[in-house]
């Protein structure tokens, strides 16, 4: 019988079996009290009579101790084998507890690999010289990274950590534009976000050194033109101002700069 089938017997068959043993246990004893009782009663008798009575009273007590070793000694062995078993169980339930919190961190840590070979492969594209480089490499690249059509800005890159890393990403720009000269101001388009009314809000926009870029698109492309921005808050909580209150601007790109406000 397994140790499991031991603890789902039910608790009237363990007593039917424990039963006659208690019983037998109890008689013995009562068996020994009387015989004691019988010697102090016949301590008078002859040598040899007692020293028969003494054999047989020293087989007897060999008896009666183990029945009473039975009768107190059982708990005690149960307890003691309640106890092994419940640190068994811990043993299990620890062991257990240590795989699963090994088999999350090498989740995690496949996860982190995978986000590093994609960051690497979109950094080691991004810079590439020429796109008639041989193998597959080139072509894994390829095939797992958008190509974008910024400039030296590299907001492509700031957007993939973002996305790879969105709980320690890189901040972000919110603030309210205005461009004019309105007639002439086709649309402004700032990190590929394009706008065609001549004021408004931007939100998510991406900065590099306290800057970023603009890209304008006039009438006519030689025409000047002048962006304010306003209430510029990050996502870290700090207000930033435009340098110089504005930009002035000719042609179809500009970099406005930003600065921290004093508190």
């Amino acid at each position: 019988m397994t140790q499991n089938q031991e603890q789902n017997r039910p608790a009237s068959q363990g007593d039917s079996l424990g039963l006659p043993k208690f019983a037998t246990a109890i008689l013995i004893f009562l068996a020994y009290l009387i015989f004691i009782a019988y010697m102090l009663h016949e301590s008078k008798t002859t040598e040899l009579a007692w020293t028969r009575m003494l054999y047989i009273f020293s087989g007897l007590e060999a008896i009666v101790f183990a029945a009473l070793g039975y009768v107190f000694g059982k708990d005690i062995h149960r307890i003691r084998a309640e106890k092994a078993e419940e640190r068994a169980e811990d043993a299990k339930r620890a062991e257990k507890d240590a795989k699963k919190e090994a088999e999350k961190a090498n989740e995690k840590a496949r996860i982190e690999k995978e986000k590093g070979i994609q960051l690497s492969a979109a950094v080691v594209a991004r810079n590439m010289v020429s796109e008639k480089a041989s193998g597959s490499t080139f072509e894994f690249i390829k095939s797992n990274v958008k190509q974008s059509n910024h400039s030296s800005s590299d907001f492509f890159l700031v957007d993939l950590v973002n996305k790879l890393y969105p709980d320690k990403g890189v901040a972000t720009l919110s603030f309210d534009y205005e461009i004019s000269p309105a007639e002439k101001v086709i649309s402004l388009s700032i990190n590929n976000i394009r706008k065609t009314k001549k004021e408004g809000s931007y939100s998510g926009i991406y900065f590099v050194n306290n800057s970023f870029e603009v890209d304008v698109e006039m009438e006519n492309d030689l025409d000047d033109w002048t962006l304010k921005i306003t209430k510029i808050w990050d996502t870290d909580g700090n207000e930033k101002k435009q340098i110089g209150g504005s930009l002035q601007g000719s042609g179809p790109r500009g970099i406005v700069e930003l600065e921290d406000v004093k508190s």
